[in-house]
């Protein structure tokens, strides 16, 4: 499964992470009501790649079930990585970005 954290706002992820991030995302998205949103940080393309496979926008493929019925695991054959990028390239610029291989979303 995916690996990411949740932060409830700046200061949490500040707390947390340490300043130099918070400022990068401060930089970033400027002062504003997002500052108090959710956080999610996901610890690669390829975790938030497959958190959308498994729990965001795909779900409802059912990928993350583990019930094949003898028929293979198509989770197996996606290239998660390549997606990522692809995500990455079509996502929304006011709510997601990249700082040291993190991948952060602004939940709004």
């Amino acid at each position: 499964m995916s690996s990411y954290r949740v932060y409830e706002g700046i200061r949490h992820l500040e707390e947390e992470e340490g300043a130099e991030i918070a400022g990068t995302l401060n930089e970033r998205f400027g002062s504003g009501s997002w500052q108090g949103a959710d956080i999610i940080c996901y610890t690669s393309i390829y975790d938030f790649a497959e958190y959308e496979l498994t729990e965001g926008w795909y779900s409802d493929l059912g990928l993350s079930s583990n019930i094949y019925r003898g028929a293979p695991n198509l989770m197996e054959f996606i290239d998660i990585e390549a997606l990522g990028i692809a995500l990455t390239n079509t996502w929304d610029v006011s709510m997601f970005t990249i700082i040291d291989g993190l991948v952060f979303q602004i939940s709004r």
